[in-house]
C-alpha cells in the first residue's frame, strides 16, 4: 500500500535520531537488509563520498510519527492579530451596548492612572475591585492597544484612539475563521451542497459529511475535520448566501421568483374605485351537493369566479359554479356591471380588467384578439369586454401570482373566514403538510343529506360578503384625508371611475353564441354531441351555397337568427325536430336529451349483455348534466343612464320596420326580450315589465 512518505527522503543521521539508535547501527541495518529500506544516493555538493538518504516510509511507525510531529512543530505559525483591530466601534456600541459602557468605565480609570504614572496592578485592582491578576491583564491589553495605535497612525491622518476602549471591552465572536478547512475542502463542500439533486431531496448535513469523509480518504487527508466544524461552516455559508440561493438552486427560477425575488410596492390607494378590477377563479376546499337532470345527487367542490376592486378590495361581482368557462365569465361580468336585487352589493363598469392567462379569461370572444376562424359579429370583433364598456384587459405574467395580490389575498381570507366554517371542509389540498388535510366521508355526508346544496351555499356566501367581509376594517385602505377603511365604505365614498353600462337587453344578447355555416337545400346544419340539427326557413332558399352567419341563445336552441355576410338580418330559422321535443329547449337540455337517448340504447344493450355477465359487470355509469351556476340576483330596476351601443347588429335587430321580411324586427325584439326575461327568471329574479 502506498504511503504518503514514499517520496520523502531524510539523511541517515536524522533517521538514526528518529529510530533512537546510533548512526553506525542505522547504516549497518540499511546495508544488511537493502530490500526493507528504500534508499537513494546523491553526490555531495562539496565533493567527497556520495551522501545516502533513506525514505521515511522505510522507518518504523514510531519513527514516522516522530517525523510528522517534528514537521508540524517546524511549520511557521500564522500571526494572530487582536480581535478588535478591524471592528467598527459604532457597530459594537449598537449591538453590545452594556459591554461598551463597561469598557468605557474601565478605560477612564486606566487612562487616569496612566497619565498620573500610577498604572500599577495593585492600585488598578483596588479601583476596579478585581484581583491583581485580572488587573495585570487589563494593563497588558491597554499597553498592547497603545502599540497597535502607534503602528496604525504611522503615515495616516485617522485617529485610532478608540481602539483603547475596544481593547478593554469584552471579546465577541465576530466570524468563524475555519482555519482547519483548506480552500479545496471548502470548494468541495460548497459544490456538493449546491448540487440540485442534493438540495431537492432535502439531504441532511450528515450525508454531506459522509461524502466529505470519503473525499478526504481519496485525497489521503489524515486529519479530517469533525462533523460539528462542517455543520458550522455550512450554516455560515447559508447565512452569507441567504435563503434565496438555496431555493434557486433546488426549486428553480419560478419558485425563487415567488418566494425570494425583490418586488416593488404598488400603491393601490392612488387608484380610483373601479379603475382596475382583478378577476380570478378559486376552488373551495369543501363540498356541496348538486342535483342532476335525472334526479341524482352529486358532491362537487364549487368554484368561485370573483371580481375584486383593487382600490376598495370590495367584491364587485361573483358567481359560484362547477367548472367556469368563457360563457360563465360573461355571465359573471353581467352580474358585475349591473345592480343587484340586494342593494348592499356594489356594482359598476370597470375601466380595466386585470386577469391571468387562463383560457376562460382570454378566449377571443372575450378579448377580440386574432381569432383563428373570423366571425364578423361586431361584438365578437372587438370582444365581449369592450362591448359592455370595459376599456381594456391587462394580463398578469405567467406564474407570478403577486401581480394579482389583492384577489389572491381575498381567496385566502375566504377559506380562512368562510370555508373553514363548512362541515364539509376537507383542508387545503394544495398544502405541503399532511396536517393541512381534514378527513371527511363526503360520500356518506351526501347520502345522509348533510351537504349544503349549491344554492344554499351561495346564499350563505352572499350573506358573509355583505355582513362580514365588506364591513371588516382593512388598515391598508386608509388614504390621507380619509377616515374610513371598510371595503364597502371606501367603494361608496372614494373617488370613482364612472362608465354607464349598455342596456341590459343588449348585454344579455351578448351571451348568444355565433357560428358560420353554408346554406344547403335542406337549411342550416348544426351538430350537437354528434346529433345533426337542421334549421329551415323559406328565406334561406335564396342563399343556397352561400356562407351565412347565425346566432343562438343557449337557453333556447329551437331557433337561430340568421344574417348575411354584411350583417343584414335574413330570417329566424326554426328546428321543427326540436319543437317536437319541447316548444322551448336549452342547449344543456338537448345535450341531456341526447345523453338519455344514448343511455337508453346502452341500457338496452346492457340488458342483453348482463344475461351473460356477472352482477358487478351490470352496473351503470351516469354522465353529469349541465353546469350549475348561482349568482347574485340582478335588480329589475331601470338604470337612469345607459351607454350608447355602437353595434350594427344590435341596431339592425331593433329596427321596427322590415316589411319585406316574414319575421318582423318587432318579433325579433320580443324574442330577445323573452330570452332576457327567461335568463333573469332562471337566476331567481322577477320578470320585469320593460327592457331596453
Amino acid at each position: 500500500m502506498a504511503c504518503k512518505y514514499d517520496n520523502v527522503y531524510i539523511s541517515l543521521e536524522e533517521a538514526s535520531e528518529l529510530e533512537g539508535i546510533s548512526y553506525e547501527a542505522m547504516k549497518k541495518k540499511s546495508q544488511r537488509n537493502p530490500e526493507a529500506y528504500k534508499v537513494k544516493k546523491e553526490q555531495a555538493t562539496q565533493g567527497g563520498k556520495d551522501r545516502t538518504y533513506i525514505s521515511v516510509s522505510s522507518l518504523t511507525e514510531k519513527a514516522q510519527a516522530l517525523y510528522k510531529k517534528k514537521m508540524k512543530a517546524d511549520e511557521p505559525k500564522e500571526e494572530i492579530k487582536d480581535w478588535y483591530i478591524d471592528v467598527d466601534i459604532n457597530w459594537y456600541k449598537a449591538n453590545y451596548e452594556k459591554n461598551f459602557n463597561d469598557a468605557l468605565e474601565r478605560f477612564n480609570i486606566v487612562e487616569r492612572l496612566f497619565n498620573e504614572n500610577k498604572l500599577k496592578a495593585k492600585i488598578l485592582a483596588d479601583e476596579l475591585n478585581v484581583t491583581e491578576r485580572n488587573a495585570r491583564r487589563v494593563i497588558d491589553k491597554y499597553l498592547s492597544a497603545l502599540q497597535v495605535i502607534e503602528q496604525k497612525e504611522q503615515g495616516s491622518d485617522i485617529d485610532f484612539s478608540y481602539l483603547k476602549v475596544l481593547a478593554l471591552a469584552k471579546k465577541v465572536k465576530l466570524q468563524e475563521s475555519f482555519y482547519i478547512l483548506t480552500e479545496e475542502m471548502k470548494a468541495f463542500l460548497e459544490n456538493t451542497y449546491y448540487e440540485k439533486d442534493f438540495l431537492l431531496n432535502n439531504n441532511p448535513l450528515t450525508n454531506l459529511y459522509d461524502d466529505f469523509v470519503k473525499w478526504c480518504n481519496l485525497k489521503d487527508i489524515e486529519q479530517i475535520p469533525h462533523y460539528n466544524t462542517i455543520r458550522r461552516y455550512m450554516l455560515h455559508i447559508k447565512e452569507i448566501d441567504g435563503e434565496g440561493a438555496t431555493v434557486l438552486a433546488s426549486k428553480g427560477t419560478r419558485a425563487w421568483k415567488n418566494a425570494c425575488m425583490m418586488k416593488r410596492f404598488r400603491d393601490t390607494k392612488a387608484l380610483k374605485v373601479l379603475e382596475i378590477v382583478q378577476g380570478d377563479v378559486h376552488t373551495f376546499d369543501c363540498f356541496v351537493s348538486v342535483k342532476r337532470a335525472n334526479g341524482s345527487l352529486e358532491a362537487i367542490r364549487p368554484c368561485l369566479v370573483a371580481w375584486i376592486d383593487m382600490r376598495s378590495r370590495a367584491l364587485v361581482g361573483w358567481v359560484i359554479t362547477e367548472c367556469p368557462d368563457t360563457q360563465i365569465m360573461k355571465q359573471s361580468l353581467i352580474h358585475t356591471i349591473y345592480p343587484k336585487a340586494n342593494k348592499e352589493l356594489p356594482y359598476g363598469v370597470p375601466k380595466y380588467l386585470l386577469i391571468d392567462n387562463g383560457k376562460e379569461y382570454t378566449a377571443k370572444t372575450l378579448t377580440g384578439r386574432e381569432r383563428t376562424e373570423r366571425v364578423c359579429f361586431d361584438e365578437d370583433a372587438k370582444g365581449f369586454y369592450r362591448s359592455i364598456g370595459i376599456k381594456d384587459d391587462i394580463r398578469s405574467l405567467p406564474y407570478q401570482p403577486w401581480s394579482k395580490a389583492q384577489v389572491e389575498r381575498y381567496f385566502s381570507t375566504v377559506e380562512l373566514k368562510f370555508g373553514k366554517r363548512m362541515k364539509s371542509y376537507i383542508g387545503t389540498l394544495t398544502g405541503s403538510k399532511t396536517s393541512g388535510k381534514v378527513q371527511r366521508d363526503i360520500k356518506k355526508m351526501l347520502e345522509n343529506g348533510q351537504l349544503l346544496t349549491i344554492e344554499d351555499f351561495a346564499e350563505k356566501f352572499e350573506d358573509w360578503v355583505v355582513n362580514e367581509f365588506h364591513n371588516k376594517k382593512h388598515r391598508g385602505l386608509i388614504r390621507q384625508g380619509e377616515q374610513t377603511n371598510e371595503p364597502i365604505s371606501v367603494f361608496n365614498n372614494a373617488d370613482k371611475y364612472v362608465q354607464a353600462p349598455p342596456p341590459l337587453q343588449y348585454a344579455i344578447s351578448l351571451l348568444m353564441k355565433g357560428e358560420t355555416r353554408v346554406v344547403t337545400n335542406t337549411g342550416i346544419r348544426r351538430t350537437i354531441k354528434g346529433k345533426e340539427i337542421w334549421y329551415t326557413n323559406v328565406e334561406l332558399t335564396k342563399y343556397q351555397g352561400r356562407r351565412v352567419e347565425f346566432k343562438y341563445h343557449t337557453e333556447d336552441i329551437t331557433k337561430i337568427f340568421v344574417y348575411d355576410e354584411n350583417g343584414k338580418f335574413i330570417c329566424e330559422a326554426i328546428s321543427y325536430e326540436l319543437l317536437h321535443i319541447s316548444p322551448k329547449l336549452s342547449e344543456d337540455s338537448l345535450i341531456e336529451h341526447i345523453k338519455d337517448q344514448k343511455r337508453q340504447q346502452q341500457q338496452t344493450s346492457e340488458i342483453i349483455k348482463n344475461r351473460r355477465k356477472t352482477y358487478e359487470e351490470r352496473q351503470l355509469n351516469y354522465e353529469e348534466a349541465g353546469k350549475k351556476l348561482v349568482a347574485p340576483i340582478i335588480s329589475n330596476d331601470e338604470l337612469k343612464t345607459l351607454a350608447f351601443v355602437n353595434d350594427n347588429r344590435f341596431k339592425e335587430d331593433t329596427k321596427i320596420k322590415q316589411q319585406e321580411l316574414k319575421v318582423t324586427h318587432n318579433d325579433i325584439k320580443e324574442s330577445s326580450k323573452q330570452i332576457a326575461e327567461d335568463y333573469l327568471e332562471k337566476l331567481g329574479a322577477e320578470v320585469f315589465d320593460r327592457i331596453g
